[in-house]
């Protein structure tokens, strides 16, 4: 038997589509071993009445997707999957699926597979690596798909930063969010967000967090969300006017994060408060930058392989 645990994630960051990412403090946990034969599947916690329990679940497909890579034949398999991650809420959990289930898969199929190999196989199935990156590695990543593979700078910070998110009880999948995006932008949005990405990075790196109220602005992907997400315009504006650094989108949304540089519970109120309002029920998570990735450990809990 072994067991991955596997962090949430929050891509974009406002301005970085689909190449800025991070790792928060907020885990799914998968348990698997082989058995003689057949698939049995159990899920606790997000979304349990969701997940399928059959071949078509996205953790065996992941593991499955490995056997394929490596010309060999799944075998009979027992899978638990404890979800802390909320479901279609834009922080990452089909990502810790699909990279939980790569390892689980890597793992009882010999370990033959390099870190990269793991991120392309990822890729593959998310479509992009902003999420599954960070999701394996951990800390804050800079992602780029090139003709050679993803190419990522993963950085871990010293000054610590403090993430709220806020994550109201409606579901908004990503396939549906990105249908609302247009095929091409203004010339002069992606100028301002080339800028505002860049900044962001260099903020992150030279801890200059003053920067982040202006680095996580965007003008390419949440202005046409936005109208989808009731009570995210309010939701941002109360929050910055509150002491946030920056406020976004997490991911392709609905949960919004709001960024600070020091514990502030009033930021935690009004992100509530404006769903409230809005008679949307939500709930805070206050969540931290998480310094590892996927986790690997056997029954007795001996870590097998950290990333």
């Amino acid at each position: 038997m072994i067991k991955v645990s596997v962090p949430a994630t929050s891509a974009n960051l406002g301005p970085g589509f689909d190449c800025l990412g991070i790792a928060l403090t907020l885990y799914n946990e998968i348990t698997a071993e082989i058995i003689d034969e057949g698939l049995e599947i159990e899920v606790y916690g997000e979304g349990k009445e969701d997940i399928e329990l059959d071949e078509q679940n996205l953790v065996y497909r992941a593991i499955k997707r490995v056997y394929d890579q490596v010309g060999k034949s799944v075998p009979g398999l027992r899978i638990k999957l404890i979800n802390k991650v909320p479901l279609c809420s834009g922080l990452g959990s089909s990502a810790a699926s699909t990279v939980g289930g790569l390892l689980v898969g890597n793992f009882f199929s010999g370990e033959l597979l390099s870190t990269d190999m793991i991120l392309e196989l990822a890729k593959e199935m998310e479509g992009h690596p902003d999420n599954v990156v960070p999701a394996l590695l951990g800390g804050f990543i800079v992602t780029s798909t090139t003709e050679k593979g993803i190419k990522y700078v993963r950085h871990l910070p010293k000054k610590d930063l403090y993430f709220y998110l806020v994550v109201p009880e409606y579901r908004f999948a990503t396939g549906r969010s990105r249908g609302l995006l247009p095929e091409n932008v203004d010339f002069k949005d992606a100028t301002f967000n080339i800028g505002r990405s860049s900044l962001l990075v260099a903020a992150i790196m030279a801890e200059k967090y003053e920067l982040l109220e202006w680095a996580t602005e965007d003008k390419i992907h949440q202005i046409y969300r936005q109208e989808q997400l009731p009570g995210f315009v309010e939701c941002v504006k109360k929050a910055k006017d509150n002491g946030a650094l920056g406020v976004f989108l997490s991911g392709a949304g609905p949960s919004i994060l709001a960024l600070t540089d020091k514990p502030m519970p009033r930021i935690k109120k009004v992100l509530k408060e404006s769903y409230d309002e809005k008679e949307i029920k939500s709930r805070v998570l206050e969540l931290q930058l998480s310094k590892r990735g996927a986790l690997l450990t056997n029954e007795e809990g001996v870590e097998l392989c950290q990333w």
